[in-house]
């Protein structure tokens, strides 16, 4: 079965109010190390994930904000995934990913909701070579979005390998 991913919702930041209050509160804006990074907080959606930590070191938030605190939690991402029922109980077994799922008579048709952290650790964890392919086959589409959608910095510390199967897997 062809497994379809359909990005369905992110984060959309107040970006005024947010920095109004930090500066009225910090007395800075949490968004003043945007520009040093090239990150532009109407083009790129990555931009509220890299100043959470209200610290103005985004690509170091980028970088290692999963591991070194828990911005991460704070950003939900939700895909419908339209998939077989062992792809999604391969899902429920490796990820820490919440579904809600239908089945039709040819389908079944999930969102798949988790934070950032969750998402990362998911695709790290599925996209490996050990995985079957529509596991890997998922995760990779779900890859290849948060990739278009200016979030390859978290994976900075991998390299992606394509494999003959068109899935990828994490070096």
């Amino acid at each position: 079965m062809d497994i379809k991913v359909y990005p369905i919702a992110y984060p959309n930041v107040d970006w005024r109010t947010f920095i109004e209050v930090c500066q009225s509160t910090l007395n800075f804006s949490p968004t003043r190390g945007l520009d040093i990074a090239e990150i532009n907080i109407k083009k790129d959606p990555e931009a509220f994930l890299a100043c959470l930590t209200l610290d103005n070191k985004p690509i170091e938030n980028l970088e290692n904000g999963r591991r070194m605190n828990t911005t991460f939690d704070h950003f939900s991402v939700s895909f419908l995934i339209e998939s077989d029922c062992e792809s999604l109980l391969d899902l429920s077994n490796f990820t820490r990913l919440k579904t809600w799922t239908k089945e039709t008579k040819r389908t079944m048709l999930s969102v798949v909701t988790g934070t950032m952290t969750e998402w990362y650790d998911a695709i790290v964890s599925c996209c490996h070579p050990s995985k079957e392919f529509n596991i890997r086959s998922m995760m990779t589409q779900c890859y290849y979005f948060f990739e278009s959608s200016g979030f390859s910095k978290i994976w900075g510390n991998f390299t992606t390998k394509e494999l003959k199967d068109k899935t990828i897997i994490f070096t």
